[in-house]
C-alpha cells in the first residue's frame, strides 16, 4: 500500500533548488537562525513581520506559530516550520547542516553574495550607535561561515580588518564607524524586497542625522 503524503498548506519545494537573488537572502537568514532536523525546516525569530515575506518566498499560507517563553512566559517568539525532504536535501547541498558550527558558505555567483550576507546579517548581525553617535556593525557566528563572509568583505574593499574576535566558541566580525556605512550601502544596494525593516531603518536614520561633510568623510 502506497502512503501518499498530502499537504495541508501549499509549499514551493523548488524554493532552494538553485541560488538566485531571493534564495540567497533566505539561505543567509537560515544559516543564522534556521534549523533542520530529519525532513523538517524551522525558522524562529523575535519578530514576526519578516516571516510573512519568508512565507511569500516559500509560496505557503502556513500560519506563523507564536510562542511565549522565558520567566513568566513574557517573551514572544515567532516560528515558521514545515516538512520537506526535497528542501532539506537542497539546503544540505548548499552547506546548511544541522549543527551551526559545521555550516559552510554555499557556492554562488558573485552578484548574490551580498544578498546572502544581508540575510545572515538580519539573522545574526546588528547595527549599534556608540555614545558619540557613530554607527558600528557586528556579525556573530562560527568560524567557517564568518571567515567566508569576512573574506568577501575584504575582497569588496568594505573592511580592511582580516580578523575575527573571539568570545568562547562564538566569533565576531566587527566593522568600525568609518567602514560601517560602506557595509550598509553594500548590503542595501539591491532591488530585493527582503530585509529586516528595523535594521535598515536604523541605518537610514543615521544617514539623516549626518551632515553631508560628515557623511562623505565617513564613506571615503
Amino acid at each position: 500500500m502506497i502512503n501518499v503524503f498530502k499537504r495541508k498548506y501549499d509549499l514551493n519545494e523548488e524554493a532552494f533548488s538553485k541560488i538566485d537573488e531571493d534564495s540567497a537572502y533566505w539561505l543567509g537568514f537560515l544559516f543564522a537562525d534556521g534549523y533542520i532536523y530529519e525532513n523538517r525546516v524551522r525558522l524562529r525569530l523575535k519578530e514576526g513581520e519578516i516571516l510573512d515575506k519568508y512565507k511569500e518566498f516559500l509560496g505557503t499560507t502556513r500560519p506563523t506559530y507564536i510562542m511565549k517563553h522565558g520567566p513568566g512566559k513574557k517573551y514572544i517568539g515567532y516560528e515558521v516550520g514545515f516538512r520537506s525532504t526535497k528542501i532539506v536535501n537542497d539546503l544540505k547541498r548548499h552547506g546548511f547542516l544541522e549543527k551551526n558550527k559545521d555550516r559552510t558558505m554555499p557556492l554562488m555567483e558573485h552578484i548574490y553574495e551580498k544578498e546572502f550576507i544581508r540575510g545572515y546579517f538580519d539573522g545574526d548581525g546588528c547595527f549599534y550607535i556608540d555614545p558619540r553617535g557613530y554607527l558600528f556593525v557586528e556579525i556573530t557566528g562560527y568560524e567557517p561561515i564568518l571567515n567566508s563572509i569576512k573574506n568577501i568583505l575584504l575582497k569588496e574593499g568594505i573592511t580592511k580588518k582580516d580578523k575575527l574576535y573571539k568570545n568562547g566558541s562564538i566569533l565576531r566580525i566587527r566593522i568600525c564607524a568609518s567602514e560601517s556605512l560602506v557595509f550598509a550601502y553594500y548590503i542595501y544596494n539591491s532591488i530585493s524586497p527582503y530585509f529586516l525593516e528595523r535594521k535598515r531603518n536604523l541605518f537610514t536614520k543615521q544617514i539623516k542625522n549626518l551632515s553631508k561633510d560628515r557623511l562623505f568623510s565617513k564613506i571615503k
